[in-house]
């Protein structure tokens, strides 16, 4: 998936991704809440375009457990794949890290 379909995709559901929500947005501050730290993980190895099976080989989790994790962030930031959660968290991640 493109991050052109991921931004149509967000928008089919009548939803707009992260990076396109003005700091007005009732929902900002429930969609924009630091993820953890075991997020913050699972994003870049997800970014990184590793599967569930090596993520988890890479934390020592189970992949159920990996599931479990993804499941839980596209809920939390309302994203419907892998690719938007890549796409969408990753350079929050990215700019909450020290310089």
């Amino acid at each position: 998936m493109t991050m052109g379909t991921a931004l149509q995709s967000a928008a089919w559901l009548g939803r707009r991704p992260l990076h396109d929500r003005s700091p007005g947005d009732a929902s900002l501050a429930d969609d924009l809440a630091p993820p953890t730290a075991r997020e913050a993980q699972l994003v870049m190895l997800i970014a990184q375009g590793l599967s569930n099976k090596l993520i988890a080989s890479e934390l020592n989790i189970s992949p159920n457990t990996v599931r479990a994790h993804i499941s839980n962030i596209m809920r939390k930031y309302k994203l419907r794949n892998r690719t938007q959660v890549a796409i969408l968290l990753l350079p929050k991640i990215d700019a909450a890290q020290p310089a």
